[in-house]
């Protein structure tokens, strides 16, 4: 499908309106290997997150993809924490999902140390959304809701945007937020499991025609793991594209379940998934789950059932 970049990828991303509003638990010490050949060490932030964040810097891009679970779900406790959490996790761009109120979504980004945000009205009371750093992204494409005619595959649509990087680096985003759950066919609509298989078809097809030639990052709350067997697979179309496609986090996926990113006490899951084009294969370092209830007390409960997944391109 594409052809692969030989040169480094230092990052990219966003800025941005239209009924737009306006990274188990890791072990920073020992982040794994890279498709068999030893990673970097990272350093671990200090403080309150240091045994669950690790310290970013300037040459890498850094990405995460976040559900906030109906931002803000404890008002101003969700508030105060989500703040200290971005401050800390420093990555340079955040896909957020289930954001229900713009006006707290609003007040969050102005309280951020270098952030700006956007999020989109479509998709009822669980919108989706970028929060960028300012200093890493010179541009910021108004975002692109897709699929908005297909409730059916895509309650929320997804929301696409294209960023510049300080490096210059172009990258195209797209956010998803997948149905969730098992639920019976209705009249108007099939089943859970096959909505997702319809997403991730529509998903495809889309990057495959038109944006086969660019850096591809599809990243968000999928709804379901990425490691069951052939016929219960959902997402087979990536992931039997291996030359072209990649879940960054399936690592993860096959790890340990303290690192799953749902860690619900009826459905323990790895449900939020990065896959990238190959045009970012040679680019791909450290992803882990920020297990955040382990520096943080009330996090399950005042902030998400989600666990932040992040991935470091260097």
């Amino acid at each position: 499908m594409k052809k692969i970049f030989a040169f480094a990828l230092f990052a990219f991303i966003v800025s941005c309106q239209e009924e737009i509003q306006e990274r188990g638990t890791p072990n920073p010490t020992n982040p794994g290997t890279d498709n068999g050949n030893p990673l970097p060490p990272t350093e671990p932030v200090a403080g309150k997150y240091a045994n669950c964040l690790s310290v970013h810097n300037n040459a890498t891009l850094d990405v995460a993809t976040w559900n906030i679970e109906n931002f803000p779900n404890n008002g101003t406790t969700t508030l105060n924490l989500a703040k200290e959490i971005i401050n800390t996790m420093d990555a340079d761009i955040i896909a957020v999902q289930e954001i229900v109120s713009g006006t707290n979504f609003n007040t969050l980004i102005a309280s951020l140390d270098g952030y700006a945000g956007v999020v989109v009205g479509s998709g009822g009371s669980q919108k989706l959304g970028y929060i960028y750093k300012t200093s890493e992204i010179t541009s910021f494409e108004t975002p692109v809701e897709l699929f908005t005619d297909d409730n059916c595959a895509f309650p929320r649509p997804a929301l696409k945007t294209t960023l510049t990087h300080v490096s210059g680096k172009q990258v195209t985003f797209i956010n998803v937020h997948l149905k969730c759950c098992d639920d019976a066919p209705t009249q108007s609509c099939l089943g859970g499991i096959e909505r997702r298989r319809q997403a991730s078809t529509k998903l495809k097809a889309y990057i495959d025609q038109n944006l086969s030639n660019q850096a591809v990052i599809v990243l968000g709350d999928w709804n379901d793991d990425i490691t069951q067997p052939e016929g219960n697979q959902v997402f087979s179309n990536f992931v039997n594209d291996a030359n072209n496609y990649k879940f960054a986090d399936m690592p993860i996926a096959t790890g340990s379940t303290a690192n799953f990113s749902y860690q619900s006490t009826q459905y323990l899951s790895h449900l939020d998934h990065i896959l990238i084009s190959n045009e970012l294969f040679n680019n791909l370092g450290v992803v882990r789950t920020a297990v955040l209830s382990t520096c943080e007390p009330q996090y399950k409960n005042s902030v998400s059932d989600h666990y932040p997944v992040i991935m470091r391109l260097q």
